[in-house]
């Protein structure tokens, strides 16, 4: 199980149990096969969650992930799902070393923040390519922002449909912010609030906006109030990400 100090180690008792049960239950029907298991997202970032109502994505590396595999694990997966609300990624070996270049933000993002479970640490040996990473960073940036502006086009006044749309966009835009870091910086930021200085620092964004857009994420009560500004600077932030990913050689560090 992982060492001390860890973010897995600020989730509460009941979860790390039926965590470890999980990982016992898959070893006990895999064995050799089961070679990975892996919590990512909000759990591995020390982010607080609500016990049986927050997802908790863990990711499965199999040796194949064949329907003859997967049937040795349905019932065991099912009883996560409702247990602890485990939201179970299952992938072959195979399928993660050839999938970075298609979704080189995710991996990244995984990379950066996962707790190894069980296994091998198959998530700190994948190699990201930056052309990939920049390519799929932009292309993220420039569909939030067309996103936005139809949503606002089509919502102009409705508060709920805008908050919503705000809800939504907020944390893909900060994962692939980070991404922009890295490809300028070579480092990748550890959180949302790292990412936010970085940017401000290294892209030059608005530092009250990206801090407007964290408390919003952190606590959304309360947010309808000047909804239409925040959402019009939220489509001024995205668009200057996207150029400035834009602007970026595919070699840069």
């Amino acid at each position: 199980m992982p060492s001390p100090e860890t973010p897995y180690d600020q989730l509460p008792a009941n979860l790390q149990s039926g965590l470890e049960q999980f990982c016992a239950d898959l070893s006990s029907s895999l064995g050799d096969e089961l070679l990975s298991v892996a919590i990512y997202g909000a759990v591995a970032r020390g982010e607080s969650i609500e016990f049986g109502k927050t997802p908790v994505p863990v990711l499965v590396v199999l040796q194949d992930a064949t329907v003859r595999s997967l049937s040795k694990i349905s019932d065991v997966t099912q009883k996560a799902i409702a247990s602890i609300q485990a939201a179970p990624f299952v992938v072959s070996l195979h399928d993660l070393q050839t999938s970075t270049d298609i979704f080189p933000i995710k991996f990244l993002d995984m990379q950066t923040h996962h707790v190894l479970l069980a296994g091998r640490d198959v998530l700190s040996e994948l190699e990201i390519s930056t052309e990939h990473l920049r390519l799929r960073c932009e292309q993220e940036l420039c569909n939030l922002l067309l996103r936005l502006r139809n949503v606002f086009l089509r919502n102009a006044g409705n508060d709920d449909a805008l908050k919503k749309a705000v809800e939504f966009g907020v944390a893909p835009f900060f994962t692939a912010l980070g991404a922009a870091v890295s490809l300028k910086t070579g480092l990748t930021p550890v959180s949302e609030r790292e990412t936010a200085d970085s940017a401000a620092n290294v892209l030059s964004l608005d530092r009250d906006v990206l801090g407007r857009l964290l408390e919003f994420h952190a606590s959304s009560s309360g947010a309808s109030k000047d909804l239409a500004d925040l959402f019009n600077t939220f489509i001024g932030v995205v668009e200057t990400a996207a150029n400035f990913v834009d602007q970026l050689d595919d070699d840069a560090p």
